[in-house]
């Protein structure tokens, strides 16, 4: 304990002053420089009022238990080099009695500003792209810097409000940094994801096999208001739809556009048609049902009289799999197939059919 008595005793008494301590006064705490993006990435704090003689300053850090030590003999001293923290400071003097602490010295993380706050984002429409508000922007002029993955070149936005709408996003990740009128350059903000708003063209296998006769309507694909075109560029220009009620041309390829919710595909399905590949004749069964169609796993087809036998082929007429039901009804597994556009032969009292079944994913 640094405690020194200083007695005076003349020949009357006089009064006798008590020195509580002998310790340094506590430094004072002077300017304070914080971090700057154009300057040094430190801070540093000006401490005065220091102790005649050798001194030793200990420097606290909030959160930390180790102290770092600096030592000199001048009144003032400029404690530099501190990062991003909390400090506290004291100072021991040559007799080794020590102050109390100073004051919180606060250093900033660093001269740069915040990156932005990302906001609502807006994903795309079929009439209007995707957006995204950023908000927390520094105050004065900035300039904003949209950063795509996979893309090294940047898109600027100007402006000097706290907040900002990012428009005319397409289908892609992106991050945004912001830079403040002295271009000191933020970190950039989480990932901000733009869905693409594409609806997909229908699906379907894209050589498909018919009979004589078959229609513009018999053309097998899933997707949701189908539209057949005889042309890609009919198809993306939604010019001249073709009637269900068409005949099919055998080499021809057919394209499909569907709609959903509104939004029509960019793309399109193609099929090619070859016509009487296997030279079956499709209406054979008059009262022949069967569904789903597409089909995920089982299709269930029924006949008013007993199927004798089923086949399955690829549209390059190889076989795939066989049944003999012997029954009204019966269900045919399909979970197994390839995703693709299948032929099933049916057999009931002599009769063939063909069923054209398309296999979904």
């Amino acid at each position: 304990m640094c405690l020194i008595l200083h007695i005076v005793l003349p020949k009357k008494l006089k009064k006798v002053i008590l020195n509580a301590s002998g310790a340094p006064k506590a430094p004072i705490v002077g300017a304070i420089t914080q971090p700057s993006c154009s300057g040094s990435e430190s801070g540093s704090v000006v401490l005065t009022g220091l102790p005649s003689g050798s001194w030793t300053i200990a420097r606290h850090t909030a959160g930390e238990d180790a102290l770092v030590y600096y030592y000199g003999a001048t009144t003032e001293y400029t404690v530099t080099g501190l990062s991003a923290g909390a400090y506290k400071f004291d100072v021991s003097d040559i007799t080794y009695c020590t102050s109390e602490k100073t004051t919180e010295v606060i250093i900033k993380a660093s001269g740069a500003p915040e990156a932005p706050l990302v906001g609502a984002i807006t994903q795309p429409t079929c009439n209007a792209l995707g957006s995204v508000v950023l908000s927390g922007l520094p105050s004065g002029n900035w300039t904003i810097a949209r950063h795509t993955a996979g893309d090294d070149n940047l898109v600027y936005y100007y402006g000097s409000t706290s907040e900002y709408t990012v428009t005319g996003l397409t289908a892609g990740t992106y991050k945004f940094d912001v830079s403040d009128i002295t271009f000191c350059t933020s970190k950039k903000t989480a990932d901000v994801v733009i869905n693409a708003l594409v609806t997909p063209a229908p699906e379907g296998a894209n050589s498909q096999m018919f009979n004589n006769g078959d229609k513009v309507g018999d053309l097998v694909a899933a997707g949701t208001n189908i539209v057949w075109y005889a042309s890609l560029a009919d198809a993306i220009a939604d010019s001249g739809a073709l009637s269900a009620s068409q005949l099919l041309e055998s080499g021809k390829t057919y394209y499909a556009m569907q709609t959903i919710g509104g939004c029509r595909s960019l793309l399109a399905l193609n099929v090619t048609v070859d016509i009487n590949a296997l030279g079956v004749n499709k209406y054979d069964i008059a009262g022949l049902k069967y569904y789903p169609n597409p089909v995920i796993d089982f299709i269930t087809i029924s006949n008013t009289n007993a199927i004798t036998s089923i086949q399955l082929f690829n549209l390059l007429g190889q076989h795939v799999l066989s049944a003999r039901p012997n029954a009204l009804t019966t269900q045919v597994d399909m979970s197994h197939v390839p995703f693709g556009t299948y032929l099933l032969e049916v057999q009931s009292e002599g009769k063939t059919a063909t069923i054209k079944i398309l296999k979904s994913k």
